[in-house]
């Protein structure tokens, strides 16, 4: 919701028109943050075993919240296991790209607390995949290739370095 209502015109990249949004008891941006850093701290042995208790706590609040973008009708769903086209997928980059390069590094990130940097949340996205990655792998177990198993099984043991790695990297404007 924030991406379309603060974010969104600064961009440089084709994005749905936004028509209206609101988000109804939304908690203040920075006290989400506090509340991320302190999670992202705590230690692996405590954070594994509480993650699942705060994740259904999260689901009991309810945040009302509405969202009328432009209708994408026409357009093209992605296929996460099926892949694309190598022209789609050259044109996805080239927009990631322009993206990216608009924000490389810039000040104007620090404007949006909402923006969670890399490092700031890499054991809670963790979390988040561990606790999906095997029902993602039942649900798909028909459509998933030996490289994407391994690939799945390389992420849950390497998930903190790559996010390391990822972080190291000047900031800039990621789907997260």
């Amino acid at each position: 919701i924030r991406f379309y209502s603060e974010l969104q015109s600064l961009l440089n990249i084709r994005t749905p028109v936004h028509y209206f949004s609101d988000m109804g008891g939304a908690t203040d941006p920075e006290q989400s943050v506090k509340a991320i850093k302190f999670l992202n701290g705590l230690p692996y042995w405590l954070l594994r075993p509480a993650f699942p208790v705060m994740t259904w706590l999260m689901g009991l609040r309810k945040i009302p919240y509405i969202l009328a973008i432009e209708d994408l009708e026409g357009h093209r769903v992605g296929d996460q296991l099926g892949g694309c086209p190598l022209q789609d997928a050259h044109k996805a980059l080239d927009t990631m790209a322009d993206m990216h390069a608009q924000f490389w590094d810039s000040k104007t990130l620090d404007d949006y607390p909402w923006l969670i940097a890399i490092d700031m949340a890499g054991n809670l996205v963790q979390m988040m995949f561990l606790g999906s990655v095997d029902e993602f792998s039942t649900n798909h177990a028909d459509e998933l290739n030996a490289t994407h198993l391994e690939q799945l099984s390389w992420l849950k043991d390497h998930f903190i370095e790559l996010s390391d790695l990822l972080s190291a990297e000047p900031d800039t404007l990621i789907h997260g």
